[in-house]
């Protein structure tokens, strides 16, 4: 169990258009079936609104960093 007031989180990932939108549901569906107290992330990215859209209806929370200028992988131009 965890140590009082700290809070588990279990996380799963897509790119879309390298991975299905019906395999990541059968994913986000069963972490969200967890037996546990937890929430449920998906860190997505691009920053997908199908993916956005599939969170809000399994009950999961998203993420996406594509948009964070910390995360940039190009020059910045």
């Amino acid at each position: 169990m965890p140590k009082q007031g700290l809070r588990v989180a279990v996380v799963t990932t897509i790119v879309p258009g390298a991975e299905s939108l019906e395999m990541l549901e059968e994913t986000v569906r069963a972490l969200v079936a967890l037996d546990y107290s937890h929430e449920t992330w998906v860190l997505d990215e691009a920053d997908d609104e199908e993916v956005k859209e599939l969170c809000r209806r399994c009950g999961a929370m998203h993420f996406s960093r594509r948009n964070l200028p910390q995360y940039r992988t190009d020059s910045g131009t």
